[in-house]
């Protein structure tokens, strides 16, 4: 069955992924020397490129609330996006409760 094969648990983009580095497994913010260089890595719309190859995007309308502009525009296939600045993240935990009482 399809739904056997697919992820039961999940979460929603967090920020902390924008700075997150597989190989050393932190979360890197000394590597951005100030506020503007990080605001940049986020209009990337990309982590880490082990994790976010080519075309995987981290996309900020899922995960900044109160954004300027109020409606971020986000290319869906390089990422890039228009985000200056936003005063609140939202983050969902998605864990499938079938999956967790079989087993």
């Amino acid at each position: 069955m399809i739904r056997d094969l697919c992820l039961q648990c999940r979460s929603t983009f967090k920020p902390l992924d924008f700075i997150y580095e597989k190989y050393n497994d932190v979360y890197n913010l000394t590597a951005y020397e100030d506020d503007k260089e990080l605001l940049d890595k986020v209009r990337t719309g990309k982590g880490d490129e082990k994790i976010y190859p080519m075309f995987v995007n981290i996309y900020v309308e899922q995960m900044f609330g109160e954004t300027i502009p109020k409606e971020v525009k986000q290319d869906f296939i390089l990422g890039e996006n228009d985000l200056r600045s936003a005063k609140a993240t939202l983050f969902t935990y998605l864990i499938d409760v079938d999956r967790i009482d079989k087993e």
